[in-house]
């Protein structure tokens, strides 16, 4: 289909040039030796009409080169995994009709989004980007986890798996369900589950082995005092309950815990071994009296690197994510039947007995261990992913054996400065192009030769605007990181009167007056211990200009010159 589209181009400019050599041309007869439609040659003749393919499109704000250098720039920050939003990209589509010497227009509210659709890559794709925490994912480095299971594997070599274990909470929230399918002929009237958006938060505290075993619960209530309604149902005597005031681990519990952790897990060790607990950051995991208490019993800590338990520690993986979707799938089932929410702390614990035993089974506890790499250890699991999910890092060759030296420039037509000097700015590429219209007009110059320089220019221009791009994206990153890179004070300002209101005069009143305080007593220090070295004051300058200074060189015993004695003369 191309190849036709681009013959019946041909045969109609063919055409057109035969019939503008004559007087009275015959359009029909014309139109049917050539194959071609009467009606555009009518047009092409007769009303002088262009090409459509010629013709600039009157709606579009930005021309061909401008849109596939603001492309190629949108591939270049995809690609340094940067992706930009839609209003990124019109900005710097305002930024580039800017450049072209049109600041007053604008692209449209609905362009980027027309741009989008019709954008020549078919993998780029309108996708929501998801906000994480800064420091977890400035830690996404794999050498740093490659190095931490180096360590890991130097530990427990030789360490069997019953003496492995992971220490961590997790928390509840009562009366929280989660959205579930339902058979059912009606289409709009379905029943909704109740539930609590902002219920009571309950911590548990769990410890399992890479064996399967796990120790008994740790449940904290938020409260001050035990209450005998928690207790109405029969649970496990070993399970553990305690009270705090936000209902999370603190200082004193985890000490309190790590000394129950010796007394369920005695029974496990034999004579001469040492037990491994892995623990995450957390503070209370890492007091003096926590890591005191583990060290006199035996029990070696070993901790996870920061914001990385998410990738690397057992429990928050299948674990944790079963414990809390068998705790929702509880809620639905008690709403659905009309059985009331779990919304209160007295029936938390019965629940807890009935879906802990179906979330923590023995096989999901063994594989945590094994699908984090922890033991076996195995760096690959977990750092093969961080790596498939970083963007590849491009192969750059060029191939210069089959490339011609180029054939000079036509002389006595272009200026050496238009010859030599690159184009820098879109304004440098139209100077350029007009420079060059008188050659466009010679009789000598061939149509494959007008084409070949216009497409030189073309491509010049494009280069130019993905430069002016690529500039103004560094400049964009500069501008953004400049504030945040400043060193922060913790200084306080002085001399201020506390009214409830700083006025920046005020404020930049007290920093000049601190810096000055500062300077003189650096001043003083200086003089100071110039005098003890040399056993005079250096000079200092003066405020009056009416005094001529002269100054003596002093010499030391080696010949050099040490100082300056001033002397004044009116």
């Amino acid at each position: 289909m191309a190849d036709f589209y681009e013959n019946e181009v041909f045969r109609m400019e063919e055409a057109v040039g035969y019939a503008s050599t004559l007087k009275k041309p015959n359009l029909t007869q014309i139109a049917e030796e050539y194959a071609i439609s009467y009606y555009t040659l009518y047009r092409r003749v007769r009303q002088k009409s262009t090409p459509r393919i010629q013709r600039k499109p009157q709606n579009k704000a930005l021309n061909d080169v401008q849109e596939k250098a603001l492309s190629f720039w949108i591939r270049s920050l995809d690609e340094a995994f940067i992706p930009p939003t839609p209003n990124i990209i019109e900005q710097w589509a305002n930024l580039t009709l800017a450049r072209s010497g049109t600041s007053d227009r604008t692209v449209g509210k609905n362009w980027v989004y027309r741009f989008i659709q019709r954008f020549p890559d078919v993998d780029f794709e309108m996708r929501r980007q998801k906000v994480i925490d800064s420091k977890r994912m400035s830690h996404e480095d794999v050498a740093i986890l490659e190095h931490w299971y180096d360590l890991l594997d130097k530990i427990l070599d030789g360490v069997p798996e019953r003496l492995v274990y992971n220490f961590d909470e997790t928390g509840f929230q009562l009366g929280q369900g989660q959205t579930q399918k339902v058979f059912t002929r009606h289409k709009t009237k379905i029943p909704r589950l109740a539930g609590e958006e902002h219920g009571e938060r309950v911590t548990v505290a769990e410890c399992i082995a890479a064996d399967g075993w796990r120790m008994e619960p740790l449940v904290i209530f938020k409260g001050r005092h035990q209450m005998e309604a928690w207790y109405d149902t029969k649970l496990p005597e070993e399970w553990m309950t305690a009270t705090t005031e936000k209902g999370y681990m603190v200082d004193e519990l985890a000490v309190l815990w790590i000394k129950e952790f010796d007394r369920q897990t005695q029974h496990r060790v034999k004579q001469g071994e040492q037990r491994i607990l892995l623990v995450d950051g957390c503070g209370s995991h890492l007091t003096f009296e926590f890591l005191n208490s583990a060290e006199k019993a035996g029990i070696k800590i070993f901790g996870f690197p920061p914001n990385k338990t998410n990738y690397i520690q057992p429990l928050d993986g299948k674990p944790f994510l079963a414990y809390k979707a068998y705790f929702r799938q509880q809620n639905n089932l008690i709403s659905q039947w009309g059985g009331g929410l779990t919304a209160n702390k007295n029936s938390f614990l019965e629940d807890l007995m009935g879906f802990r035993d179906k979330a923590l089974t023995q096989r999901v506890c063994r594989n945590a261990f094994r699908e984090r790499g922890i033991y076996p250890v195995n760096a690959k699991i977990v750092c093969q992913k961080l790596e498939d999910a970083l963007p590849p890092i491009p192969d750059i060759s060029i191939d210069l054996r089959d490339q011609k030296t180029p054939s000079p420039p036509l002389e006595n037509i272009l200026s050496s400065s238009l010859e030599n000097t690159p184009s820098k700015t879109t304004e440098d590429v139209q100077k350029r192009r007009k420079k060059l219209a008188p050659l466009m007009e010679l009789d000598s110059i061939t149509p494959r030769q007008k084409r070949t320089l216009d497409q030189i220019l073309t491509e010049m221009d494009f280069h130019v605007q993905a430069i002016q791009n690529a500039s103004s994206t560094i400049a964009k990153i500069a501008q953004i990181q400049a504030p945040r890179a400043k060193k922060s004070t913790k200084r306080r300002l002085l001399n201020l009167k506390d009214d409830g209101i700083l006025r920046v005069k005020d404020a930049n009143r007290s920093i000049a007056e601190r810096r000055a305080k500062e300077d003189e007593k650096e001043d003083r220090r200086v003089a100071k211990d110039f005098k003890k070295r040399f056993g005079f004051e250096p000079s200092r300058p003066s405020t009056d200009k009416s005094p001529i200074v002269s100054s003596t060189p002093i010499l030391g015993d080696n010949g050099d010159i040490i100082a300056y004695q001033d002397s004044f003369s009116i």
